[in-house]
């Protein structure tokens, strides 16, 4: 694709995203304006609205003047004129990075991935930016520079997402060699494993919590359906209001997700000061009529306190998945003081991303009490941070310690583990073509036997009867004369065949034997059991053998009597072209090489 190509794809892929997110709250506030106001106001207000709610949803912060009937309608005192809404519906966000996401993956099809990115951000950027303009209004205003630059971060981020993610998919090995030595040289070994460990662990538990609030909320939402429904009812928004009201719940789906996280953290959250939803009870004041508030819960629960085990049950399923990787990096020696710098490690990130969270959930909604809302983001990366780093330490020591090598090598001594060894050995030598299975040998012989007899007496036959000239092309000539004298035909004479197996050498032989039998910490009675197997392996291995061993013997046993072959009596168009040979020779009817 082109350079042009690209900077069209690019700005397509960022306008694209921008008209979606903008007509989640436009169209509804669009069919609000002509089945309720009856086309009469002027639809610019709803722009308006619909532009500032999905700047306040990415976290900008808009001004509102209020008048002094809004004001007291809001419970907020006469002097109070001015709010700031500083609270973000992470719907509009989330929706926006995913966006950005499948508009990464689509431009990194193209050949200039960094040109189409820095120009779908770049377009993205400007329409934010126009849209945040068009938006002002002296009853409402929004922060120009946020407006502009939060939904681009936003996006930006699943543009990078989306490019990471294919180059992930379609990297070659070469590639990420070359990355991982260049981290290497820039992280030293033993920081950059800890380091690792403690991210992995800390998100891992993070997430876990995340996906456990996820359910418990959508099963709050099922038990409280008929208060929901309630009020729903009460608010009487009809057909229009209905659909832009739970428009906005949904855009506040990923903040109560948040905020459950919370609950099983311990603090809890707050709707409005003096306001507290934890697992120690609800105590709640007047609150937005939001129907989707009808799922909190109310008074104190005698059984709340059993939502503390979340993040301590996400830590250690955590700490436990990560354990085993952490420990065969570091080794035994000194793993116990870095896998608890490792488990520290965890607990501040988990901790880091459930504050950045909680920290972007909450915000001022309105005026009064509603300057508080959410969960308070210090506490809660604090308590989580000490849940998850207890939790990921115990994950860490649980499970059964690492046996050391000299260790192991003592139990096979003891246990006389010689023969499994032995075994080993003898099996790679095998596939090298050093040694031939025992049932290999007799079927050998007995094949040499019977065509020795029938050498003799094709001899004999000739013998007796007028010799005829041997029709042999230039290339069967040449073929004979070329190929290498077989084992079990002997050149002077037919009758003394001495055939032996032949064997291929296979290029995995010294992969084979370079295995190291004491790497496996499990049983070692499981080394032992795989013996007769094996044994049985081998008989097996000398009958598929046969067949491939008495045709050529057969044939060499042929040539030197002077009768023709079989790829000579057979030959066609084909095959004088292609020196005597014929289909059935090209058929590798040779030794099958089964797996161990």
């Amino acid at each position: 694709m082109t350079r042009r190509l690209t900077l069209l794809l690019s700005a397509f892929e960022a306008a694209l995203a921008f008209a979606i997110g903008i007509a989640i709250p436009l169209v509804p506030l669009t069919i609000l304006w002509a089945a309720q106001y009856g086309f009469g106001p002027d639809w610019l207000i709803f722009w308006r609205a619909a532009v500032d709610s999905w700047l306040i949803g990415h976290g900008a912060d808009v001004r509102l003047a209020l008048d002094p009937v809004t004001a007291a309608a809001l419970g907020a005192g006469p002097e109070t004129s001015v709010v700031v809404v500083t609270i973000a519906a992470l719907g509009f966000a989330l929706l926006t990075a995913l966006l950005g996401l499948r508009a990464g993956s689509r431009i990194f099809e193209t050949h200039h991935p960094i040109l189409g990115t820095l120009t779908s951000a770049g377009v993205f950027g400007a329409l934010s930016l126009l849209a945040t303009l068009s938006a002002l209004h002296e009853s409402a205003r929004p922060s120009i520079w946020q407006g502009a630059l939060l939904p681009t971060v936003a996006f930006a981020v699943g543009l990078a997402l989306g490019l990471l993610r294919e180059w992930a998919w379609n990297r070659s090995d070469e590639t990420a060699e070359r990355v991982r030595q260049r981290v290497h040289r820039l992280i030293p070994e033993l920081p950059r494993i800890v380091l690792t460990g403690s991210l992995r662990s800390g998100a891992a538990a993070a997430s876990i919590t995340l996906l456990v609030s996820a359910v418990a909320l959508a099963v709050a939402l099922v038990v409280s359906y008929a208060q929901i429904i309630r009020l729903y009812e009460s608010l009487h928004p009809g057909v229009a209001g209905s659909i832009a009201l739970t428009a906005g719940q949904l855009a506040l789906l990923p903040n109560l997700i948040i905020w459950t996280a919370s609950w099983f953290v311990g603090p809890g959250f707050a709707i409005g000061l003096g306001s507290n939803v934890s697992p120690l009870g609800t105590s709640l004041g007047p609150i937005p009529a939001l129907p989707i508030f009808g799922a909190i819960p109310e008074g104190s629960s005698a059984f709340g306190f059993v939502g503390l085990l979340v993040p301590i049950v996400a830590g250690f399923l955590a700490g436990a998945a990560t354990r085993g990787g952490l420990r065969r990096e570091l080794g035994e020696e000194g793993s116990g003081r870095w896998m608890l710098v490792a488990a520290l490690g965890g607990g501040v990130t988990g901790g880091l991303v459930m504050g950045l969270l909680a920290c972007a959930s909450g915000g001022a909604a309105g005026p009064g009490r509603l300057v508080s809302v959410g969960p308070d983001p210090v506490a809660v990366g604090l308590v989580s941070a000490v849940e998850f780093a207890l939790a990921i330490g115990i994950g860490f020591a649980a499970g059964r310690p690492l046996r050391r090598r000299g260790d192991l090598d003592d139990a096979e001594s003891a246990d006389g583990l010689g023969a499994a060894d032995d075994l080993d050995a003898r099996t790679a030598a095998e596939r090298r073509g050093a040694l031939v299975p025992a049932g290999a040998e007799a079927t050998a012989a007995a094949s040499s036997s019977v065509l020795a007899r029938r050498a003799g007496r094709s001899s004999a036959a000739e013998a007796s009867t007028d010799e005829k000239p041997m029709r042999k092309s230039a290339g069967a000539r040449a073929a004979s004369a070329d190929a290498p004298t077989r084992p079990g035909a002997d050149a002077g004479s037919g009758a003394d065949v001495d055939a032996e197996p032949i064997v291929v050498h296979d290029p995995a032989a010294d992969r084979d034997a370079s295995v190291d039998v004491h790497a496996d910490t499990g049983p070692i009675d499981t080394v032992r059991s795989g013996a007769s197997f094996l044994d049985s392996l081998g008989s097996l291995r000398g009958r598929l053998r046969r067949p491939g061993a008495e045709r050529r013997a057969r044939d060499a046993a042929s040539t030197s009597a002077g009768e023709p072959t079989s790829g000579e009596e057979k030959r066609d168009d084909a095959g004088r072209a292609t020196g005597g040979r014929s289909a059935q020779d090209d058929l590798d009817t040779g030794p099958v090489d089964l797996p161990r």
